[in-house]
């Protein structure tokens, strides 16, 4: 975690990122916290759930800030912890993943931002101005950072059942998991797929007017001239193609 910390930064640092101020990267209050994980996130299916209902969540974050764990692994994980807590059963080990935990965990926080909302309304709201909002604001679409403790749960889940289980056992719970994870996000991903193919597909054939729109609208963009000026403090790009 160090090392990659490590070079992370130091990538960022010989591509100028510390040399830009931070309004020229970021949205400020303006996206910082309108684009977050809501607190129901890991339960919360939105939509496409052949199971659970769709939670509310805050108008206008509709579209970023997805964590569902699925109901295979949401019925995975207690079975899981309970298999720790268990009379009799071994001490976990969990120094060596508290780096780990310790990333999710901030991570997470940052998804959640500074606007802690539950459901369809901020329920908390972290004093945070400045500079130093318009740093972190950098992280604009928050919401997805959620996704390493979503995975970390879930890898979590299924190793924490193989190791406390006997081999019978934790196959039979791993794999009925499997199959009503499946079960219950198929919906989302048959309607994601037919959507875009089909709506791709008739607007191609009717001569594209839609997507013509929308690359107009994309060069037309504050943040095209904005990128345009930052690839010109580039010396190792060609400018002259923009």
């Amino acid at each position: 975690v160090v090392v990659v910390s490590m070079a992370l930064v130091a990538t960022m640092a010989l591509a100028g990122y510390f040399l830009l101020p931070a309004h020229a990267v970021t949205g400020g209050a303006q996206y910082y916290g309108k684009y977050a994980t809501n607190l129901n996130a890991f339960w919360n299916p939105g939509w496409g759930s052949r199971f659970l209902p769709g939670l509310a969540v805050m108008k206008g974050a509709e579209l970023e800030g997805h964590a569902y764990l699925g109901l295979g692994i949401l019925v995975l994980l207690p079975v899981a912890l309970l298999s720790l807590i268990a009379p009799g059963s071994a001490r976990p080990n969990v120094k060596p993943y508290v780096p780990l935990i310790a990333v999710g965990f901030l991570l997470w926080m940052l998804a959640v931002s500074h606007l802690v909302a539950w459901g369809d309304r901020v329920v908390l709201e972290v004093p945070i101005r400045g500079r130093l909002l318009d740093t972190i604001a950098t992280l604009r679409a928050s919401g997805r950072l959620a996704w390493v403790a979503l995975y970390g749960l879930w890898f979590a889940a299924v190793a924490i059942v193989a190791t406390r289980f006997t081999p019978r056992v934790a196959t039979a719970l791993i794999v009925g998991a499997v199959a009503l994870q499946l079960a219950d996000v198929s919906p989302r991903y048959v309607a994601m797929r037919d959507y875009f193919a089909d709506r791709f597909i008739a607007d191609q054939d009717a001569g594209a007017p839609e997507f013509k729109e929308l690359r107009a609208k994309g060069a037309e963009h504050p943040i095209e001239a904005t990128g345009k000026k930052l690839r010109g403090l580039m010396a190792w790009i060609d400018t002259e193609r923009d």
